[in-house]
């Protein structure tokens, strides 16, 4: 058959032309925008009849095409338009594609013989130009050719842009509303089925003025449907519904209203009472007289439609490792504050038998400490180093002839010119080197880390970093003092939260344009700066100088903006910018942060907690402690080591 495709382009449209000439149709394209192909005419709907000279005969004409800015008097002109091409053309069928939503909205269930909406002004944009345009069709004198009006449903596709457009609200609390009620069916349909239900009339002999349905006869209810999205796809927060009475108690208070506001009011009323309404679609008659099974499985095409490969690799979900069996020994070089404060509780809960340390400063030896003369271990044991970062791999160089695995205290290097000797330490040790970034495993990160393996999040597509601190001047560490020379801002008290915002980076970034201040005193007050990864971006303001210290990371996935507090800690997330309770969120999990941190302290807990989950993670070859490898780490480091050369100096 020769066949015009009027708006082949259409999102529905698109793929028919392929789709007919595979199946050896000779096909004709009329579209606003040719794509200079094979049968392809550049015209609009408005000069159509007289592209038909050009176009020649013709045995169909399916038209895809409509004016969804110009409202429906404008669509009228253009239907008339078609049917003038249809006669120039001897076309001996029209097929007009129309949609469900041109039916009679307020019935139960809407059939093929469910008529055409009598009143589309009423109705919303989209279904006021469907119901206009195939009312002009069905209501057409006898024409020289047959008139089949197609209904489909719900398109499902690669190219939707929104599968919940109309069908849910953001709402202040981040909450995804379904505007619908629990029974309400939301028809669905795919384009492959539209093209096969095009070409079943083309080669068909329906009677004229047929009008046939092309949906899934087992559609899925809109509650459904939106929860699916929201929760296999992220394409909003969590889903709540309403009562259908309340949209009808709502239509009813505004019916009145329409007397002073006329058509405005009338339309809001119609459309809550729509909304509390429950339909469902049938399409059993169509279905025999085309010789098709209708039937969908949605879920597996709007996966394929909306799925895909993130550009990052997810996180696994987060588990607390069973019961770990710590090594017989630990050896500690240095017994500074971390050591003290954090690494000793944390092996001592987890009943680490024996204990060793090596200081060659005059610090008082902790209770169940055996105290080494010489910078290793006395026997095979795991070891950790909490020294100055300067001395680190003085440190970790001893430890190699008798270490069954060595933890090194962030930072791990603090110049580009250590990195090789990295490098020989994990080799000697086949590996078995990790750094120790214990605020990945703090609540409020593992929270998140948990939150990204089990939603679907999209894309990431930028984090930012806002930290503050103190003067380095009230540091009690002489060579923290030295802010120049131990480069403290970034790399001891920034470093844990540059860390966190490279999480999901592929590979060494690119340092971006960098910015800088000092103090009267000569420190570094203010770092600004950007990174670019293959996968996503950082930008970061780091203080020191403050009255207070505080951070905030927020990453920008696709779906949603997670966000990262620190001092105290706590995490929450954003699925609409134009959410309201946000700031009201923010402050009531930051008291919770802060009572938190006070039953720690009073506890006893503190900094211990998160080193005793690095040490559980670590133990028992979590993927967690996977990323804390130095190998793993190395890219990180070769970043945040340009950022210093650049601000600090040095090679």
């Amino acid at each position: 058959m020769r066949v015009v495709v009027i708006g082949s382009t259409s999102y529905v449209g698109r793929t028919l032309p392929a789709y007919l000439r595979a199946a050896g149709h000779d096909v004709i394209e009329v579209n606003r925008r040719s794509n200079r192909g094979p049968g392809q005419i550049v015209g609009d709907l408005g000069s159509l009849p007289a592209l038909a000279q050009s176009v020649g005969s013709a045995d169909a004409v399916v038209n895809f095409a409509l004016l969804k800015s110009e409202g429906i008097d404008a669509n009228m002109r253009a239907s008339e338009n078609v049917r003038l091409f249809c006669e120039l053309c001897n076309a001996r069928l029209h097929v007009h594609i129309s949609s469900v939503s041109a039916a009679k909205q307020r019935v139960r269930q809407i059939t093929e013989r469910t008529p055409t909406n009598p009143k589309p002004e009423l109705a919303g944009p989209y279904a006021a130009i469907k119901a206009a345009t195939e009312g002009y069709w069905l209501g057409l004198p006898p024409q020289p050719f047959h008139i089949v009006v197609l209904r489909p449903g719900f398109v499902i596709d690669e190219a939707i842009e929104d599968p919940i457009v109309g069908m849910a609200a953001q709402i202040p609390g981040g909450r995804s509303l379904v505007l619908a009620s629990g029974r309400d069916v939301l028809p669905v349909t795919t384009v492959e089925l539209v093209n096969r239900a095009i070409e079943a009339v083309l080669l068909g002999s329906l009677p004229d003025r047929s009008v046939l349905h092309v949906l899934d006869p087992q559609s899925p209810r809109k509650a459904e449907w939106v929860r699916y999205c929201v929760e296999k796809h992220g394409l909003g927060g969590p889903v709540l519904q309403l009562s259908s009475h309340l949209f009808w108690l709502g239509s009813l208070a505004i019916k009145p209203a329409s007397v002073i506001l006329g058509d405005k009011a009338r339309k809001a009323s119609i459309k809550l009472s729509d909304i509390a309404g429950s339909r469902t679609y049938a399409s059993a008659s169509s279905s025999e007289l085309l010789g098709l099974d209708m039937h969908v499985d949605w879920r597996a095409v709007l996966d394929r439609a909306l799925g895909k490969e993130f550009s990052y690799r997810r996180p696994d979900p987060v588990l607390t490792p069973d019961a770990v069996q710590p090594p017989e020994a630990v050896f500690l070089a240095g017994l500074g504050r971390i050591a003290t404060e954090a690494h000793l509780p944390a092996l001592k809960e987890l009943g680490v038998a024996r204990l060793y340390a090596y200081d060659p400063g005059q610090v008082e030896t902790p209770e169940g400490v055996v105290r080494v003369d010489q910078p290793r271990p006395p026997n095979r044991c795991f070891v950790t180093v909490c020294t100055p970062a300067k001395s680190h791999l003085v440190a970790a160089d001893a430890a190699l002839a008798q270490a069954d695995g060595v933890l090194v205290e962030k930072p791990a290097v603090l110049s580009r010119a250590e990195l090789s000797e990295v490098d020989r330490v994990n080799g000697a040790l086949g590996g078995k080197l990790w750094i120790g970034h214990n605020y990945r495993f703090k609540d409020n990160v593992l929270s998140f880390l948990d939150f990204v393996a089990r939603h679907p999040c999209g894309d990431l597509h930028q984090v930012q970093v806002s930290f503050d601190s103190p003067s380095v001047r009230k540091e009690s560490a002489a060579w923290a003092k030295e802010e120049r020379v131990a480069r403290t801002l970034l790399m001891d008290y920034a470093v844990h939260f540059l860390d966190l915002a490279c999480l999901f980076s592929d590979g060494a970034g690119r340092v971006g344009a960098l910015e800088w201040d000092t103090d009267r005193y000569s420190h570094t007050s203010r770092i600004a700066g950007f990174l670019e990864f293959p996968n996503h971006t950082v930008s970061f303001l780091l203080r020191q100088g403050l009255p207070a210290q505080r951070c905030l990371i927020e990453y920008a996935f696709e779906n949603v903006v997670c966000c990262l507090r620190f001092f105290p800690e706590s995490f929450d997330v954003h699925y609409a910018k134009d959410d309201f309770g946000q700031l009201g969120r923010a402050a009531k999990l930051w008291r919770r942060g802060f009572a938190r941190k006070v039953r720690e302290a009073i506890a006893g807990k503190g900094k211990a907690e998160s080193h005793k989950r690095l040490y559980q993670h670590i133990w028992s070859g979590s993927p967690l402690a996977y990323g804390l490898q130095w190998q793993q780490l190395r890219p990180f480091y070769e970043t945040v080591l340009e950022v210093a050369d650049r601000v600090y100096g040095g090679a």
